[in-house]
């Protein structure tokens, strides 16, 4: 019994997490918006705001796939022994990182 209620915990904090994110009628929320900047404060209302608009995407992009991991990371925490599935996508995530780093870095970007 201990170990299908761990797993029924799990699954309605992940649930939990799921609701926050922004799909089917919160999603045309979003489309309200008319440019980046404002995009951005409605996203990330406690966070510093890029003020250059292509400074902005990729600030945008890196917040949320900041927030993607983070939410990751949680929710593996809840496992006492996560599925390999969930495991890879968070290791995809840091192989694109490591990608992007050495482009950077061999382009002088």
């Amino acid at each position: 019994m201990m170990q299908a209620s761990r797993y029924a915990f799990i699954h309605g904090k992940i649930h939990g997490i799921m609701a926050k994110s922004y799909v089917d009628s919160r999603i045309e929320s979003l489309l309200r918006y008319a440019n980046l900047l404002e995009l951005s404060r409605r996203l990330f209302p406690s966070q510093e705001v890029s003020t250059l608009e292509r400074d902005l995407i990729r600030d945008i992009q890196r917040k949320f796939e900041n927030q993607t991991i983070a939410t990751l990371v949680k929710i593996l925490s809840y496992l006492p022994k996560p599925p390999a599935i969930l495991v890879q996508v968070l290791r995809e995530y840091d192989y694109r990182n490591l990608k992007t780093l050495l482009r950077a870095k061999k382009t002088g970007l």
